[in-house]
């Protein structure tokens, strides 16, 4: 009774570069046909708490596809996979609901998607000791494995190196030298509560967490902030307790043992990491492993 469960970020008609990579209907039609050429059941949140307590069929194979980021264009990706009889579930992230402004995560990807990473480096250089903060990240497998080396140095840099509020406040300087207002940009991006309310009134909410801030990198007090804010956040929001969580960013370097158990402290029955791999019938519920949709033909 395997579970693969499968990511997908960015949802959009076409494929763009910079900084920005959608699935696109094309490309989730073909992921879907392959699936049930293979067999694959396409999963409700309910069968993912089934497989947990053991009352899948032995040879029953369910695939769960995953939407991180809580993206206004997701609603269109669930369009389209209701209208093909499957289901998707999205993991959000609450800060831009409360603060109405972007991640740091996405201004970033915004800004790649017009500037050219030799340019941004240089323009960081001006204000952080960048190759420092960024040293020990030359290996793809050490959180982005699609990237070459000066994506994955900048990705790291505003991702996970030390100095959240200056660099937050250099990437909002910068994004609305580039775009404008940030607040803006936000309200066209992310789902709104109503929006929200749908999707949990259709068992298709889950949280990403507070800030998006990969949880590895915080004090035990930081990551119970950012676990059960979140889910403080969408219940207030939606009327309906968030049962799983998909940790940002989800490597070894970004979420670890400890975050599980926080996680279950906090009320969630389920955790989705980005550790590659199909669950078995020994997992850990807190933990479980999940690809990304590019990933997909190396695990049918």
């Amino acid at each position: 009774m395997p579970l693969l469960a499968i990511n997908h970020h960015y949802f959009r008609k076409e494929r763009t570069h910079g900084g920005i990579y959608p699935s696109t209907p094309t490309s989730l039609g073909c992921e879907l046909s392959k699936l049930r050429k293979k067999k694959w059941k396409i999963a409700h949140q309910d069968d993912v708490l089934k497989f947990i307590k053991g009352e899948i069929s032995q040879d029953e194979k369910l695939a769960l596809l995953t939407f991180d980021d809580g993206f206004r264009e997701h609603l269109e990706a669930l369009e389209y996979l209701e209208k093909n009889g499957a289901h998707g579930i999205c993991f959000v992230p609450t800060a831009p609901l409360i603060t109405g402004r972007l991640l740091n995560v996405h201004k970033l990807q915004m800004i790649r998607s017009k500037v050219a990473d030799e340019e941004i480096i240089s323009r960081i250089r001006q204000s952080f000791n960048f190759d420092k903060l960024t040293r020990g990240v030359s290996s793809p497998r050490t959180q982005y494995r699609y990237d070459d080396l000066k994506a994955r140095q900048l990705k790291y840099f505003v991702n996970f190196s030390k100095g959240r509020i200056q660099k937050s406040r250099w990437l909002s300087n910068y994004f609305v030298h580039l775009f404008g207002q940030e607040e803006k940009a936000a309200k066209k991006l992310y789902l709104s509560r109503g929006e929200l309310k749908q999707l949990g009134k259709n068992n298709q909410l889950g949280s990403h967490c507070h800030s998006h801030t990969p949880l590895r990198t915080l004090s035990s007090k930081e990551m119970f902030f950012e676990l059960s804010a979140s889910k403080r956040v969408l219940n207030r929001i939606t009327g309906v307790r968030p049962l799983g969580v998909s940790y940002p960013y989800g490597s070894k370097v970004a979420v670890n043992t400890k975050a599980f158990r926080i996680a279950k402290k906090c009320g969630y029955e389920y955790g989705l990491t980005m550790e590659r791999g199909t669950n078995q019938s020994r997992f850990t519920a807190l933990g479980l492993y999940r690809i990304d949709c590019k990933d997909l033909d190396n695990f049918l």
